[in-house]
């Protein structure tokens, strides 16, 4: 069903999808829009915009665009055989890789014969591929007492392998200069209480 609609930006066209409830009467489940977003000589712009009916409104929950799919209301979801790829991610609770329900403030990867964790630092030359440990409150960058920390010395990622632990009752973190407690040279070299 083609319909013409103006060519401002904004504007666009929507379908709207009726149906009789239980009483009789003809109320909206959704509605998908289309809208230009951008206007250019080679053509407009635009996307879909998903809305089904939220107790009685059409309520905005998706939409589609040159820039890929965004979830503006709820959740995405899917099923344990389903392949994705995000940017980004944030997650507000639990998080588990493998099992389906992970107990709470903790992140738990399952695998029928092997797990792992895989942290990498893509730039050879001093980097460092680094876990800390935190058990205090205050901004996310502060209080970090605890670590280890894997820090790259030569070619095709050869490192040092350092365990620190920050006594000082201050908001800092644990550093490899000054908190190492246990270090394990790349040659198989252990000290304890030194970073070298």
């Amino acid at each position: 069903d083609y319909r013409h609609v103006t060519n401002d930006v904004g504007k666009g066209y929507t379908q709207r999808f009726l149906a009789g409830d239980q009483g009789g009467n003809v109320v909206e489940y959704g509605r998908i829009k289309t809208e230009i977003i951008n206007r250019g000589s080679g053509g407009h712009i635009g996307k879909f915009i998903f809305s089904p009916s939220i107790e009685g409104t059409a309520t905005e929950v998706m939409n589609i665009g040159t820039g890929g799919v965004e979830v503006t209301r709820g959740n995405i979801s899917g099923s344990s055989t389903s392949t994705g790829s995000f940017g980004d991610g944030r997650f507000a609770n639990n998080v588990g890789i493998g099992p389906s329900t992970p107990n709470a403030g903790t992140l738990v990867v399952s695998h029928a014969t092997d797990s792992s964790i895989v942290i990498q630092s893509a730039i050879d030359g001093g980097s460092d591929a680094s876990l800390f440990f935190k058990v205090a409150s205050g901004a996310t960058n502060e209080n970090k007492k605890a670590g280890i920390v894997f820090r790259d010395v030569g070619t095709n990622g050869v490192g040092d392998l350092y365990f620190l632990n920050d006594s000082a009752t201050d908001g800092g973190n644990a550093t490899v200069a000054d908190n190492t407690a246990m270090v394990i040279k790349s040659a198989g070299n252990v000290g304890i209480g030194v970073n070298n």
